[in-house]
């Protein structure tokens, strides 16, 4: 980060959102949309799997356009990594609720494809996902949220679930 900022300067916020958020948007969209695409025999027949497909991706998109308006597309993409400043804890609307709504929406999406798919393979690839979400959140996104707002950031852990609020 530091390098990255000395060398672009003011400029390092719109070079690494071209560099790396828009390649890494990319990338998760194609990685959300190879579960469509995992073979195998079906497992779950469509009749069964559409009133929960249908529910999951509708509120996955819903809920991914809530938090991109409350959040904002600057800091989902890197602003609060170089301008780390002008970012703030946000407690307030969905993020009272759910800890990562994006995160969220992109695991309801995957489950909505999975259900669709209905293969073994894509049930066990839908079950990997929330594993590798949280531990990329744990080794990485939370411990730079919790470096720069402190107790602050571990009471609204402890207070707001990640993913799916079940209450």
């Amino acid at each position: 980060r530091g390098d990255f900022r000395a060398r672009w300067g003011d400029r390092a916020f719109s070079i690494a959102f071209r560099w790396l958020a828009i390649p890494g948007l990319t990338i998760i969209f194609v990685g959300v949309a190879h579960f469509a695409w995992l073979e195998g025999a079906r497992v779950i027949p469509r009749e069964i799997a559409f009133v929960p497909f249908a529910y999951l991706l509708v509120s996955g998109i819903l809920l991914w356009l809530r938090a991109v308006i409350v959040f904002g597309i600057d800091n989902l993409s890197l602003m609060y990594v170089y301008f780390p400043k002008e970012s703030r804890l946000v407690n307030s609307n969905v993020y009272s609720v759910i800890r990562h709504p994006v995160y969220s929406a992109v695991l309801r999406v995957i489950f909505a494809i999975v259900l669709w798919n209905g293969s073994a393979f894509a049930l066990f690839a839908g079950c990997v996902a929330p594993l590798a979400m949280t531990a990329w959140l744990r080794a990485a996104e939370e411990r730079e949220l919790i470096e720069r707002f402190g107790d602050g950031y571990r009471e609204y852990r402890a207070r707001v679930p990640a993913f799916f609020n079940l209450n």
